[in-house]
């Protein structure tokens, strides 16, 4: 197929609800961005550019997508993959221009899922193939997203954290800041994950502070932030019961303090306003 049919190729595939998007096999080897990930968000599309082993983002219109994929593939990348309503769409140029697509139909629904089926899809709400870059660090997800098999429990556990946050906030908190506080934050694997989630799945303005008394802790935690561009993630030294910040508190996480740490927590909760039933559910957790 010459290259000349790729545009009918594309145009047939936007027009029909794309949903995701990958650009990989770099058309020249030191190509400094390695794959682009597209995904659909409830305001456009996401783009996760994959440089490094470091993850930059950028949020777009369906126009800015088409206008990514016309301008890379072919040029920057040789290999497309891109989900629509219709199914899969995989689309490579060799070296020679050559065009080569193969489609994979969606299969029509013959039966009724069964329950375990929505179970399975609802404790995933980090998608398997979404590079996610603190589950990588993490040793939970490969560079390119896939789950490691013996880590597959540790998966299912951060899963079923996220579904008391989505439990609680919903989708009340889109248009505004939304403020967290995660005291006794430890190494903050979960604060990193929440910080993803919010941000990058729900599309929310989140704000997370992370505290703990550990200054070479809260060191690495700071350097991690700044790697993976979390911009409003930040971590500081401190004691619970001494903090003393103005800023609002929507949410309270406190799986790491204990004693009385818990209850100078959930006294910050009620003083800044944080809904009862949220700070019950992290808690709880």
């Amino acid at each position: 197929m010459p290259l000349g049919d790729l545009e009918k190729i594309l145009d047939e595939f936007f027009a029909d609800a794309p949903e995701r998007v990958i650009l990989s096999a770099p058309a020249e080897r030191g190509r400094e961005v390695r794959r682009v990930t597209v995904r659909r968000v409830p305001k456009g599309f996401q783009a996760e550019r994959i440089i490094g082993n470091q993850a930059f983002h950028e949020n777009m219109e369906t126009d800015g997508l088409r206008t990514l994929v016309d301008e890379s593939l072919g040029v920057v990348f040789r290999q497309f993959n891109g989900w629509n309503r219709q199914g899969e769409w995989c689309v490579s140029i060799a070296a020679d221009g050559t065009v080569k697509c193969r489609r994979k139909r969606r299969q029509a629904m013959t039966a009724e899922p069964k329950i375990e089926d929505y179970n399975r899809a609802k404790k995933r709400l980090l998608p398997v193939g979404t590079v996610v870059p603190p589950l990588i660090d993490m040793g939970i997800f490969t560079a390119d997203g896939q789950l490691i098999p013996s880590k597959s429990d540790k998966f299912r556990q951060i899963n079923r954290f996220l579904e008391f946050i989505e439990d609680v906030i919903g989708d009340d908190y889109r248009g505004r800041p939304f403020h967290v506080i995660d005291f006794g934050c430890g190494k903050s694997y979960l604060t990193f994950v929440i910080y993803y989630y919010l941000v990058y799945v729900k599309g929310i303005d989140a704000h997370i502070t992370g505290l703990d008394l550990k200054a070479d802790v809260i060191r690495r935690c700071n350097d991690a932030a700044a790697k993976y561009g979390y911009d409003k993630l930040r971590f500081l030294v401190g004691d619970i019961g001494g903090y003393d910040e103005a800023e609002p508190i929507d949410m309270v996480v406190t799986l790491h303090a204990c004693d009385t740490a818990t209850d100078y927590a959930l006294a910050h909760a009620i003083r800044h306003g944080a809904k009862g039933d949220t700070v019950g559910a992290m808690l709880s957790a």
